[in-house]
């Protein structure tokens, strides 16, 4: 005589596959601690697959799940239902019990507390879409906000290079910390981090992620730069060959980056979203440049520029540069279309070969001749609107010599073309 089926199983066949009115496919785990806790598929497939991974996984490790707190499994079986929307899914109890005993060891809470936090935050999630989709709406918020053209271009430029590793097509809830923790092993930039924290966080703010995974995470401290500078002797010869191509506004970048150190953007800045801005011979008069707040570097966010004295060297380039266009000199000191002019004279005039043409060489010439010249990384930094700590840190040591930087700060017009 067959032996009469158990409540449970009368009602629901332990781990054997059961249809649903709505399509989905069940499976009864029997019962425990006077509970029936119970899993739930898409298809039959699936709920086959577990059933028979689950037979074999108690017939080799029953004795684990027979010591399991019955009121946690069926808690665990619960949980897991709903996180299988987020894409975390543990097929077994085995896998719950041993995360749990990992949450205890690490004293991080139970399993369930993290679970159930872990959902709130994923629920919090409003807005989906891919990467790209959800950077777009960040660059557009920072149009609105009127964020400075060369921030917004930063922020493209950086989270470009990310988004181009990453994906632009994975949706932006697959950024996760891990993501991160593996991308910042490829960024030679430590710079970017920044950047692209910047964007997740307001993603998360905004609701398109449940928090930063940025948070928490901190990039490796980066080496030293190495600071590129011209010679004295390639300064002046950069200087005699824009003399002798009668370029003026070349020579006039070229001084007043060698000799009052501005940066590319203080000359011009062209941004999507912004009225154009430039630097105006009549910002050079008297002792002073005067660089409007629309140019300068922390001018958008203060509302004011900044003032860099005029080197002597300088003011007889200035002088130069003057009787050879005739005053008065008015309106941008470079062209309007500086940025292919100023790359083809120097593949033209300047650079052999395949060679690079080293990032901010005129400003950073300037930074460490001054440094050398006057020693003190107070004055020098407030000159080029730095930081002592940065200007000491990664950038112009004492290598440089005194006659060197005396040569430098010679390189007046009657020297430079007299040689």
């Amino acid at each position: 005589m067959k032996k009469a089926k158990s409540e449970s199983e009368s009602k629901w066949a332990i781990l054997t596959p059961k249809k649903l009115p709505d399509g989905r496919w069940m499976v009864s785990l029997g019962k425990v601690d006077d509970k029936y806790p119970r899993k739930f598929f898409k298809t039959r497939s699936d709920a086959q697959t577990f059933c028979n991974d689950e037979r074999a996984r108690r017939k080799v490790h029953g004795s684990i799940t027979a010591e399991a707190d019955g009121v946690k499994v069926s808690q665990w079986m619960q949980l897991d239902e709903l996180l299988e929307e987020t894409g975390i899914k543990l097929s077994t109890i085995e896998e719950w019990i041993a995360l749990e005993k990992h949450m205890m060891d690490a004293k991080a809470g139970s399993l369930l507390e993290a679970g159930s936090a872990h959902l709130d935050a994923y629920l919090s999630v409003k807005k989906t879409g891919t990467a790209k989709e959800c950077f777009e709406a960040f660059h557009t918020a920072l149009i609105a906000a009127k964020r400075r053209g060369k921030y917004r271009a930063d922020s493209r430029n950086r989270c470009g290079r990310f988004l181009r590793w990453f994906g632009d097509d994975k949706e932006v809830l697959n950024i996760t910390p891990q993501t991160i923790e593996a991308y910042l092993a490829t960024l030679k930039n430590k710079g970017d981090f920044k950047t692209i924290s910047a964007w997740l966080g307001w993603a998360a703010k905004n609701r398109w992620l449940p928090a930063n995974p940025c948070a928490g995470l901190k990039p490796e401290e980066p080496a030293h730069v190495e600071v590129i500078t011209l010679s004295p002797a390639d300064a002046a010869e950069m200087l005699r060959r824009a003399v002798k191509t009668e370029e003026w506004d070349v020579l006039a970048h070229i001084t007043i980056s060698l000799f009052a150190g501005l940066r590319p953007d203080e000359f011009r800045k062209v941004a999507k979203g912004d009225d154009p801005a430039y630097l105006l011979w009549e910002y050079i008069k008297g002792e002073h440049i005067s660089v409007p707040p629309a140019l300068s570097k922390n001018g958008r966010r203060s509302g004011q520029g900044r003032t860099v004295p005029i080197e002597p060297t300088l003011r007889e380039w200035l002088d130069f540069i003057r009787e050879k266009l005739g005053p008065p000199l008015s309106g941008p000191v470079l062209r309007a279309n500086w940025k292919k002019a100023w790359e083809n004279w120097r593949k033209t005039h300047w650079l052999r070969g395949n060679q690079k043409w080293p990032k901010d060489v005129l400003r950073h010439s300037f930074g460490s001749y001054h440094l050398a010249r006057g020693r003190s990384p107070e004055v020098t930094a407030f000159l080029m609107e730095n930081s002592p700590k940065i200007l000491k840190k990664h950038y112009w040591a004492w290598e440089t010599l005194g006659p060197e930087a005396t040569a430098y700060w010679d390189l007046t017009p009657t020297k430079v073309l007299k040689a």
